[in-house]
């Protein structure tokens, strides 16, 4: 099955549970729509994960449609956008994601 742990070798965290996954995404979504500027520590010591996790997260949330900018050297931003509710679909996305690189 998609997802489950240890699945596969393109698992994001192969020891991660598909549901810690979805409660990661939203941990993340919920971090970015403080407004504030977030590190990739910031959001690995909040989730308990390496940075190189966080990475991968946060590119699979882009793919997926959610409106984060980033920096180097600087964190993670969700980018102002006319309707909210665009990223209230990605995290109901994320919860649907197959967690496969």
């Amino acid at each position: 099955m998609a997802g489950a742990a240890g699945s596969g070798s393109g698992d994001l965290c192969p020891s991660t549970s598909v549901a810690e996954r979805d409660e990661a995404c939203a941990t993340i979504m919920t971090l970015l729509m403080s407004g504030n500027v977030v590190t990739s520590m910031e959001m690995a010591d909040a989730l308990g994960r390496d940075q190189r996790t966080i990475y991968r997260y946060m590119a699979r949330m882009k793919e997926r449609g959610a409106k984060i900018q980033g920096e180097r050297g600087v964190g993670y931003i969700l980018r102002a956008t006319k309707e909210r509710r665009d990223h209230m679909r990605v995290m109901t996305d994320c919860n649907r994601l197959e967690w496969q690189i």
